[in-house]
């Protein structure tokens, strides 16, 4: 049995060996980074504070991203590791025009979408050009694929193309392709704004970025913002540093050390505040404060509702929350103020929603009654 052993032990040495002989001697990538083939993914490294505070494009920051894969590229550019991170931030069927080493490049990023076969390779590429038009013929290896989905198989094409004829419009495939309008890009957790040049009209050291395009402040969604409309301000949050407000230049109107604002009109603001109290009766305010970050007025309490992310303000009131200290511990309870921190409805109740004539407020028990808007109960609590 010893012997088995160690003859089992050689010839696994022996396998070992050749593998490494013939593997290690072997091109084991499987993707090149000739024009035509796919490129392998970019480590990821970790997030550089300083070097995210100071970068003036995304350029700047290409060894932050990783890279897609499995990607067909075509390039009239020898040196285009840089440029990949272009890619990374543009949508499909959308271009750009970049400045690289003294030309001028359109990158084009687009797919081939079928339902029974995939794209594996670009054989051929053909420009034609009509006016201020650039048109791409490709001619694609093609390999057949079942497909059991519902959706078609994507094969991602990137294109680098020199722009000799300072085209305006840009056609692959008989398909139109959009010029990149700029938008917001997450780089390692890290949110920024970027022009349609990708340069960074804020650079990426947030959160969360969200414009605020009403005079009262509603959450709205942060990837559909449209650079063509000017916001009033940008509200930014880093966790646990805190929100603040930059206006439509970029500039700092509020510091970043609130975690909800409202902005009410010109220089006034209602913004909630968590001084850190171990006694959560005593930890959150709601002020009503100037541009100057003076205190008008203040009352203790949350702006919005615990159990509801998004906040609201409607005709000039909106919903907060307070806690209050129990037997148990402590709990909270739902109210309404208005833009001034008067109380409309004391914050006692479970729930509150709006109505188009005034508040539905409920108890824990599940029973309900009607509040008009200036806070008069307009119907008993019932549980019909």
């Amino acid at each position: 049995m010893k012997h088995f052993k160690l003859g089992g032990f050689i010839a696994a040495l022996g396998l070992i060996l050749w593998a490494v002989l013939v593997l290690g001697s072997a091109d084991l990538s499987m993707f090149k980074s000739n024009p035509g083939e796919a490129e392998g993914p970019t480590p990821t490294p970790t997030p550089d504070k300083e070097a995210f505070a100071s970068a003036t494009s995304a350029m700047d920051l290409s060894e932050f991203f990783y890279h897609d894969k499995d990607v067909m590229y075509y390039s009239e550019c020898e040196d285009y590791e840089d440029l990949k991170v272009c890619f990374d931030i543009m949508s499909y069927d959308t271009f750009i025009k970049v400045d690289h080493n003294g030309k001028e490049y359109l990158l084009i990023k687009t797919s081939y979408s079928d339902y029974k076969s995939i794209a594996t390779k670009l054989n051929s590429v053909e420009k034609r050009t009509s006016g201020k038009q650039l048109i791409i013929d490709v001619d694609l290896n093609l390999e057949y694929k079942a497909n059991g989905g519902c959706a078609p198989w994507s094969s991602p094409m990137f294109f680098i193309m020199e722009n000799d004829g300072d085209y305006e419009y840009v056609t692959v495939m008989n398909e139109g392709m959009r010029p990149y309008p700029g938008g917001y890009v997450k780089i390692l957790g890290k949110t920024g704004l970027l022009d349609k040049d990708m340069n960074f009209l804020i650079r990426p050291v947030y959160d969360k970025i969200v414009p605020v395009y009403d005079d009262i402040y509603m959450y709205i969604d942060e990837w559909n913002i449209d650079l063509s409309k000017k916001p009033n301000y940008y509200y930014v949050y880093e966790y646990n540093v805190g929100g603040g407000l930059l206006n439509s230049d970029f500039e700092q109107v509020l510091s970043q050390k609130y975690f909800n604002i409202y902005c009410l009109e010109p220089n006034r603001f209602l913004v909630g505040v968590d001084n850190k109290s171990e006694d959560i009766t005593e930890r959150y305010k709601i002020e009503l404060i100037d541009a100057e970050e003076n205190v008008i007025r203040s009352i203790d309490g949350m702006l919005g509702s615990t159990d509801d992310s998004r906040m609201y303000c409607c005709e000039g009131q909106t919903l907060f929350c307070a806690f209050v200290r129990t037997e148990q511990g402590s709990e909270s309870g739902k109210g309404v103020i208005d833009v001034d921190l008067n109380i409309i409805i004391p914050p006692e109740y479970e729930y509150i929603s709006w109505g188009d004539s005034g508040y539905s407020v409920f108890k824990s028990d599940g029973s309900k009654a009607l509040f008009s808007r200036d806070g008069r109960q307009l119907t008993d609590f019932t549980k019909d």
